[in-house]
């Protein structure tokens, strides 16, 4: 016996594209091998489709009755929690529909086929969480039937969603015929893990043949009158519920698609902008399994906006505002079904500011040093960005330094960015007014303290100011100062009481809480001009006051770029 081997086993995971193989044809001749050399390509497609729970059938009662009744009900069953319950019901001699009641469940209709005439054939649906155990009963009000023929059944692993199973129905179909067979046919199935299920009822006291491929859940019938209903079911998609007998005879039949149960999701990431601003409002990817069209999502139970079905493995969303933190973020199906991911997405309050030193003026030419006041301001590469231009801060979160970049004249923005800031996610603060001037206008500008309290009730003597930080380069600049002093902290000449001519400096040239400089008048100025040079401030000027303010003046000349005073130190003795 010649056997040719030319099978090749492989696990399905195994290979996502094309391979070539080279290899060996072993050819089996009684006891001999013969080998040859084969070159072969394999080709296996992109991507394995998740398996899903297939959908499954139990019958749980199935009878004829040939007694003349108004009603009739079928043997006690128990139903399953949470499982859909189709009940296949023929009738002979009657017109109305009944109702239908039992086990704690709400009945209705999926199909009828043939209302108000003879050998009307229905099919009830029904699914409830805590159903109870009982008989199921159709009334037909006063009018009796001469039979009837029953076929209850219940499924697993279909859509739980909608109301009494309507989740569960995505078609039905009737057709009424006469012959020794019938055809319902559905239209194309909206999944290909969705089941298919028929009844049909013909009026002879014959068995039936299901449809190819189908299994036979139940087949009952009886004489006087003639009648047999048969339910049938099929695991996969199938637009043709047939079934044959041997004797022709009027007959109905009613196919149904019963979808398949919709895997919970998962998420698993939260990509995009993560993390991001407390304000929240820029895009977020949400990835994970299962998802379906129109989710929803929510970031630490706040909804998020603007979610769009790009894949069963991808969302896209706006973020919402949050408080600084990590959150869960949760998709929840139309079925009700949600995945979490836990903490993995975060925001990052934006930093504040509070002063930007200097922030008018600057040089076109750039290489100035600009000083950042405030809180979570980010330190390092990519600190700042002046208009397009980022740039380096330095120092601390709460006090950032930065060279300025070159820019032409006139207004720009100074972005200022967080702990893990980025344009992307929101992580910023930005900051106005910031301008550059033409490098070649001569400016000036001055800057109040707040009050310093000494702490000695008799006063102190300030003996000298003195200042640190850079005069700028280009030309002739100056920076010069002014001292008001008081024994009141607003700046009044009556103490202890303080109560009148309270405030500083305004409309006072001389006395307690007027900038005044080295002649004691408020026309005339302490030095130093240069930084680290200590002005020595007359005795008579400022001696036995507890409470002063400084007043600091910076001149830019036309052709430099401007001074920068980064600290001011008064030195002052009891």
């Amino acid at each position: 016996m010649r056997r040719l081997i030319t099978d090749i086993y492989r696990p399905p995971e195994v290979f996502s594209k094309r391979y070539f193989f080279r290899g060996v044809i072993i050819l089996v001749i009684g006891l001999s091998l013969i080998f040859g050399n084969w070159l072969g390509l394999l080709q296996f497609p992109g991507g394995i489709q998740k398996a899903e729970a297939a959908v499954t059938v139990t019958g749980l009662t199935s009878a004829y009755d040939g007694v003349n009744r108004t009603s009739y009900s079928t043997a006690s069953i128990t139903p399953s929690a949470n499982k859909l319950i189709l009940v296949s019901l023929v009738t002979r001699g009657g017109t109305v529909n009944p109702t239908v009641s039992g086990n704690g469940l709400t009945w209705d209709t999926v199909k009828i086929e043939g209302e108000g005439l003879n050998m009307a054939l229905w099919v009830f649906r029904s699914m409830g969480a805590s159903p109870s155990t009982g008989s199921i009963t159709f009334n037909f009000g006063a009018e009796t039937q001469s039979a009837a023929a029953w076929s209850v059944d219940e499924f697993s692993n279909m859509d739980t969603g909608g109301t009494n199973g309507s989740g569960a129905i995505v078609q039905s179909v009737g057709n009424t015929v006469t012959g020794t067979s019938i055809t319902v046919t559905l239209a194309a199935f909206s999944d290909v893990n969705n089941a298919t299920f028929g009844a049909v009822v013909h009026n002879r006291n014959e068995a039936h043949t299901q449809g190819d491929g189908f299994t036979k859940v139940s087949d009952v019938s009886g004489a006087s009158p003639d009648q047999a209903l048969m339910a049938e079911f099929k695991g996969t998609n199938d637009t043709s519920v047939d079934a044959s007998w041997v004797t022709s005879g009027s007959a109905r039949g009613i196919g149904i698609e019963i979808k398949a149960a919709v895997p919970a999701p998962t998420v698993t990431s939260v990509t995009g902008q993560n993390p991001q601003s407390t304000a929240g409002g820029f895009s977020i990817t949400i990835n994970g399994t299962d998802f379906v069209a129109t989710p929803s999502v929510t970031v630490g139970g706040t909804s998020a906006t603007g979610v769009t079905f790009v894949s069963s493995t991808e969302l896209t969303a706006t973020a919402p505002a949050k408080a600084a933190g990590s959150y869960d973020v949760v998709v929840t199906n139309p079925d009700s079904q949600a995945g979490t991911c836990t903490t993995c997405m975060t925001y990052i309050a934006p930093p504040t500011v509070t002063d930007v030193s200097p922030n008018s003026d600057l040089n076109t030419a750039g290489g100035e040093t600009v000083t950042i006041t405030g809180t979570g301001i980010k330190v390092g590469s990519n600190g700042v960005k002046v208009d397009t231009t980022n740039a380096t801060t330095s120092g601390t979160s709460t006090s950032a330094t930065f060279t300025t970049p070159a820019h032409a004249a006139g207004s720009v923005t100074l972005r200022v960015y967080g702990d893990q800031g980025t344009d992307s996610n929101g992580i910023y603060y930005d900051y106005s007014p910031f301008t550059y001037g033409s490098g070649g206008e001569a400016a000036s500008g001055n800057l109040i303290s707040s009050t310093f309290d000494t702490g000695f009730s008799g006063g102190v003597k300030i003996n000298s100011v003195l200042w640190q930080g850079t005069l700028g380069t280009g030309g002739t600049n100056n920076v010069k100062f002014q001292v008001a002093s008081a024994n009141c902290s607003n700046g009044a000449t009556n103490a202890p009481t303080c109560t009148t001519s309270t405030g500083w400096g305004g409309s006072k040239t001389s006395g307690d809480g007027a900038f005044i400089g080295s002649d004691g008048t408020s026309s005339t100025y302490y030095g130093p001009v240069s930084p680290n040079t200590p002005s020595v401030t007359p005795t008579n000027h400022h001696n036995n006051k507890r409470y002063f303010r400084y007043k600091v003046f910076l001149d830019k000349d036309a052709e430099s770029t401007t001074p920068v005073v980064q600290n001011v130190i008064l030195n002052y003795s009891p």
